[in-house]
């Protein structure tokens, strides 16, 4: 068959943008459908694909809005990438995670926390520490970096893993 496919990589920070960016591309027909990854909830584009029931699946379930959408494994993942770092001789690994805001965490909370230690523990990692900072309302500042330093000092890791979430974390 023959199949295009588009990579679409823009966000929509308003519904105006949100609005612009489903006319230009999606109402434009330009697309016949669409898969939504690393969307935050508050995604004004969300409203507009459920309004007009445009084919689409989101990477998470969004809490809200009654959109298809896939779930992601958290846990095979995280053992993978453990399993990766030990394999080259990595013992000490540090873990930073993605905010909660986003999709693909709604239902994350306990959940994905019990999967990051059955992960380690599946490989041997004996300490896991989640900070307890409010992951939808992380900001960059001087607490945030301090806790970061603190737990890397405190448990040495040999390699830290970390998400980018934007130009903010840079």
């Amino acid at each position: 068959t023959d199949q295009q496919l588009m990579l679409l990589l823009e966000s929509s920070e308003s519904g105006e943008s949100a609005q612009r960016l489903f006319n230009r591309v999606i109402s434009g027909r330009h697309l016949d459908g669409i898969v939504v990854v690393s969307s935050v909830i508050e995604e004004p584009l969300m409203d507009l694909l459920e309004r007009y029931r445009f084919p689409s699946v989101l990477v998470g379930r969004h809490p809200t809005l009654e959109l298809s959408y896939v779930d992601v494994d958290n846990q095979l993942a995280a053992r993978r990438g453990v399993e990766h770092l030990i394999s080259h001789d990595h013992q000490r690994i540090g873990m930073i995670g993605g905010t909660d805001n986003l999709i693909a965490a709604v239902d994350a909370g306990p959940i994905r926390e019990e999967e990051q230690r059955r992960s380690a523990a599946h490989v041997g990692v004996h300490t896991v520490e989640f900070l307890g900072f409010p992951d939808s309302r992380i900001v960059n500042n001087g607490e945030l970096r301090d806790a970061i330093a603190d737990s890397i000092r405190k448990h040495r890791p040999d390699v830290v893993v970390s998400l980018y979430s934007g130009a903010e974390f840079a």
